[in-house]
């Protein structure tokens, strides 16, 4: 005799717990590339620029105490800045200018920091990490005509874009 096979149970299906997320909007996906390549961006500038600094400041140096460059300048009526810097010593010249470059590629680096760590809340959707944006934003406008269409574009997705303000009123 054939036996008879019992029906298997059917398990209820599995409700997905999780839901699936939502597609985060365009405004954002663009806001957070911008913030992520001008970070990076900063940070390569930062650092090559420490490793260069002091071929660079040599550079100056030269230029400086070069005739041409004092021809230039005497030509755009700064002979007064040129004058006091061709007084220094080359070690004193050095030293102002090595100080001067290295604090301007710190600040590059923080602001590289920054705008990558914004990125990331940014995609997190964090609201604090809309505003810093905006400031940054802000920033990023005056450096004319680049910085302003691709700055601009940043603050009108985070504050115009319906599906962007959406994310942040959450």
């Amino acid at each position: 005799m054939a036996k008879k096979q019992k029906p298997k149970k059917q398990e209820p299906k599995k409700q997905e717990a999780k839901e699936k997320p939502k597609k985060k909007p365009l405004g954002l996906k663009v806001s957070v590339a911008v913030f992520g390549i001008i970070g990076i961006l900063l940070l390569i500038n930062g650092i090559f620029g420490l490793f260069t600094a002091e071929t660079t400041v040599d550079t100056l140096v030269d230029a400086i105490r070069s005739d041409e460059y004092s021809e230039q300048l005497q030509a755009e009526g700064l002979e007064e800045s040129l004058s006091e810097l061709q007084g220094m010593s080359d070690a004193e010249l050095r030293a102002m200018l090595m100080e001067s470059l290295t604090f301007m590629l710190w600040i590059i680096l923080v602001l590289g920091i920054v705008y990558v760590i914004t990125a990331y809340f940014l995609w997190m959707q964090n609201k604090i990490a809309k505003y810093v944006a905006s400031v940054l934003c802000l920033l990023g406008a005056l450096y004319f005509p680049l910085g302003t269409i691709i700055h601009g574009v940043v603050l009108y997705f985070l504050w115009f874009d319906e599906d962007t303000k959406a994310v942040f009123a959450k």
